[in-house]
């Protein structure tokens, strides 16, 4: 067991149902330096949300500048963890936190419009399929809490929608009218 399960471990046995529900902090889990050494673990197994938590909490209590490792960790778990469940957790979680999608910006938009388009190559895996999913739904609720701009989620759910076989927005097309009948 990694060091870091341990003290998630032992932090969810004494904490209170709403301790529970807002997530560990940093010094909950040992410190920043714990949760930078176990940043990799955390971002690519099922605790992707605790790190959300984490950073959401170090947010509020010291700022920006004190986040930014912080920030990669997260961004990069979003990028790369495989795991349907954890990137379920974790994108309900960034979406009860705004303030924190807003900081993550951009590159976060990114992130999950790349998940999206994984999803559209997909083929036959499931998880990638069913992570695309949960990244078009986390941008649906960051675009509701004006996170997220709602062309860019238009546009990305456009491209997901299209019909690969068709080059143009005419007869195919999903959004086009049906071909009339003679």
């Amino acid at each position: 067991m990694h060091v870091i399960d341990e003290r998630l471990t032992q932090w969810a046995a004494h904490a209170s149902r709403p301790q529970l529900r807002a997530g560990p902090t940093v010094q909950d889990l040992g410190g920043l330096d714990a949760i930078l050494a176990a940043a990799d673990h955390l971002a690519q197994g099922p605790f992707l949300h605790h790190l959300i938590q984490v950073t959401a909490h170090h947010l509020d209590a010291f700022g920006t500048e004190a986040c930014k490792p912080l920030y990669d960790a997260v961004l990069g778990g979003l990028r790369t963890n495989k795991n349907h469940a954890a990137f379920t957790s974790a994108t309900d979680v960034l979406g009860g936190r705004p303030a924190l999608a807003r900081e993550l910006g951009t590159p976060l938009t990114r992130v999950l419009l790349a998940r999206l388009q994984q999803a559209q190559d997909a083929d036959d895996d499931l998880a990638a399929a069913l992570i695309g999913v949960e990244a078009a739904d986390c941008l649906v609720q960051l675009t509701l809490a004006g996170v997220t701009k709602a062309a860019r989620l238009l546009g990305a759910m456009d491209e997901a929608t299209e019909d690969p076989g068709c080059t143009s927005r005419g007869h195919g097309h999903p959004l086009a009218p049906p071909p009339r009948r003679p």
